[in-house]
């Protein structure tokens, strides 16, 4: 994988955890569905950070921790909807 190619999944990925976020701050957001959104952030952050390592990029691994810092947020902010 070159680097252009690991910057585009890692953009993918950052856009779908900012989507995520996104609907899981709606307040009339069922518990059920909001943990399931914190799940899907974790994972995608997951992915995001597999794709990091695999390219060993300073800013890769930045963007690697925000990102796990972002989906951590979302996942607990659903545990604080129960």
């Amino acid at each position: 994988m070159t680097l252009d190619q690991a910057f585009a999944q890692i953009q993918r990925h950052e856009a779908a955890i900012a989507h995520l976020e996104l609907r899981a701050s709606r307040p009339d957001l069922e518990d059920a569905r909001a943990r399931q959104l914190g799940d899907e952030a974790l994972h995608e952050a997951a992915e995001l950070c597999k794709v990091a390592r695999e390219v060993g990029d300073r800013d890769a691994l930045t963007r690697c921790a925000h990102a796990e810092r972002t989906a951590r947020a979302v996942a607990d902010r659903a545990q604080e909807k129960r």
